[in-house]
């Protein structure tokens, strides 16, 4: 969705549910014209799943709104390989900063001096998410999928820019 929040659809013993990040799921009640009910929830939230073809297109929670909107993707198999693949120094040229990544127990970590040692989880391919202080974080890559930063976006703060810094090249004047 537009803020970057997953949810999970899913069938358990022939039932519909809808999963959120935190592990809280609601069972669906189909109500015709590919919607849906939760019942479990105070507001009844309907569940509208919008087809082009066979093919699921997006999902709408609630109202119109746009951030109600939820497009498919393909999970992440997350493997330390995987998460390896985002390690490194990212340097803040606006802040003069840098922030470590490094896999730590199967866990990709974010580390600054400022902050401390910080949890970044995955939402799905190159993009992650953290609290304080990075938020969403989107890995760029150049045309040879070699990852050369990333953006964040925290709060009020959107489209922050860190660059990678090459092993090569670390010689940043902070």
């Amino acid at each position: 969705d537009a803020s970057n929040v997953a949810r999970k659809l899913y069938v358990r013993n022939d039932t519909l549910r809808f999963t959120r990040p935190n592990g809280n799921e609601s069972p669906l009640q189909y109500i015709g014209n590919d919607e849906f009910v939760m019942f479990n929830t105070e507001s009844k939230l309907k569940v509208k799943i919008l087809f082009e073809g066979n093919i699921v297109k997006a999902m709408l929670v609630g109202a119109g709104d746009p951030s109600n909107y939820y497009k498919p993707y393909k999970p992440v198999n997350v493997t330390t390989k995987y998460l390896s693949e985002f390690t490194g120094q990212f340097y803040s040229p606006e802040l003069k900063t840098i922030y470590t990544f490094t896999v730590i127990n199967d866990t990709l970590r974010g580390y600054h001096p400022k902050y401390g040692d910080f949890k970044i989880g995955v939402l799905k391919q190159d993009l992650f998410q953290s609290q304080k202080p990075l938020g969403t974080i989107t890995f760029i890559r150049d045309e040879s999928t070699k990852i050369i930063g990333i953006r964040t976006a925290y709060d009020r703060v959107k489209n922050f820019w860190l660059e990678k810094l090459d092993h090569n090249n670390t010689n940043k004047k902070l």
